[in-house]
């Protein structure tokens, strides 16, 4: 199953399905214009990563694209239901200070 951003609400979606290396530009185009979407009514806006069924690095790099537009935008990204796998990576690389995110329970 291929990548899919799917809307949830005006300031929630949802990354679903596989992340793979040859999707991930219409990904992040999708993501940035719900980032745009969102800040146009909220400050807020949570990302669901549930419906992941596979993630890597470029998982971590849709995040950080996402949550700097919404830094652009004045909006606080949230990213919820990450996976462990994910949560490591963020907090290998430094970054999970940078990003909010609630691990998948």
């Amino acid at each position: 199953m291929s990548g899919r951003v799917e809307i949830q609400s005006d300031d929630r979606f949802s990354l679903c399905g596989d992340v793979e290396f040859d999707e991930v530009g219409d990904l992040k185009k999708q993501g940035l214009a719900a980032v745009a979407d969102a800040s146009a009514e909220h400050d807020k806006l949570s990302i669901d990563l549930a419906q992941l069924s596979q993630s890597n690095s470029v998982t971590v790099a849709l995040m950080l694209a996402w949550l700097r537009e919404g830094k652009t935008r004045g909006v606080a990204v949230n990213f919820t239901s990450v996976p462990p796998a994910i949560g490591k990576i963020l907090e290998f690389s430094g970054l999970s200070s940078l990003v909010s995110y609630e691990l998948a329970s």
